[in-house]
């Protein structure tokens, strides 16, 4: 019981870690990618309140700012901390579930 406390703290700080540096990363690869394909960020995000986003189109982002800066950190950063985040849910999702099932 011990270690599945131990493991859910360790990943819900990766979580911590991981959203931040996608928000900031994205922020980032938006800013660099509206410059020069405008329409590709307009027409991803078109309410700010219930933004409509297709998930693939983090990665329309990262190839766009590939093709246009040669410094992968930032495309790769985003990448990491994208999957980082959808994995991290699902596995904190489930051992919740695990460890409310082992208190019974």
């Amino acid at each position: 019981m011990k270690s599945l406390n131990w493991i859910i703290s360790l990943v819900e700080i990766l979580l911590y870690v991981a959203l931040p540096v996608f928000a900031a990363s994205t922020l980032y690869l938006i800013s660099v990618v509206k410059k020069r394909r405008y329409k590709l960020v307009k027409g991803a995000v078109t309410n700010p309140l219930f933004p409509n986003i297709d998930l693939s189109f983090f990665r329309k982002l990262q190839n766009e700012y590939l093709l246009m800066r040669k410094n992968k950190i930032p495309a790769l950063a985003n990448r990491v901390s994208f999957f980082t985040l959808i994995i991290g849910l699902f596995l904190l999702f489930f051992l919740v579930i695990v460890q409310e099932l082992s208190r019974y």
